[in-house]
């Protein structure tokens, strides 16, 4: 008898010869250990060693769409295959990612327990609760700030219109005047100031009212 899966020329074209015995009860100790193999992912340190590339992959999109990234955000590319190396803790992003599921880890399963009075039914903190899709959890005061230390008050501006355009019905960032108050309050009481951010803040008008009153006008 052939050990070909291949129909053989005299063959009824329905029939198929079937592997013998051995070859049949090699295949049932081979096939799993492959499948296994190719599910099994490499170089886990905070998850389960035990999971497979599908419950890995579930908590990589929860990632991704917490820090609106994608998969290289965190891991380095192959230079030789221009794959990604998911192994590889290559990518400093890697660890840091690790660091932050640690301190999440610790929040959620002894600091929120040990609170007084928790509200029921009792939530946990995910990656979203502070990051709200951006790759670095900072609030629009602290995104203007930064804006400004490095390229001057305007750059503040500008960094609130271009957020406010691209996250204004996101929840990513609150444009309310608490934020633009807080920013007004660390620049210096000049006029030049206070004109610049009086005119270009496309603020709704209690916004500008109270940060008006807090840059030093009249609420």
């Amino acid at each position: 008898m052939s050990k070909s899966l291949s129909r053989t020329p005299n063959a009824n074209p329905r029939t198929i010869r079937l592997l013998d015995q051995n070859q049949l009860f090699y295949l049932t100790l081979v096939f799993p250990l492959v499948t296994a193999a190719q599910q099994m992912p490499e170089n886990l340190q905070f998850f389960p060693k035990d999971l497979t590339r599908a419950e890995v992959v579930a908590k990589m999109r929860h990632f991704s769409f917490a820090l609106d990234v994608h998969c290289s955000h965190c891991h380095s590319r192959n230079e030789e295959s221009g794959e990604l190396d998911f192994p590889s803790d290559e990518n400093p992003n890697n660890n840091k990612a690790r660091f932050m599921l640690r301190m999440m880890e610790t929040i959620n399963k002894e600091l929120l327990p040990a609170l007084e009075n928790r509200s029921e039914p009792a939530f946990e903190i995910t990656c979203k609760t502070c990051h709200r899709a951006t790759a670095r959890p900072r609030i629009l005061s602290q995104e203007m700030l930064l804006a400004a230390h490095e390229d001057g008050a305007q750059a503040a501006v500008d960094k609130f219109n271009e957020l406010r355009e691209d996250y204004n019905n996101s929840g990513t960032y609150d444009f309310r005047e608490w934020e633009t108050n807080t920013v007004a309050a660390r620049f210096p009481a000049s006029a030049s100031h206070t004109k610049r951010w009086r005119t270009s803040l496309p603020l709704s008008r209690h916004s500008k009212k109270w940060s008006n009153w807090h840059l030093g006008g009249q609420p």
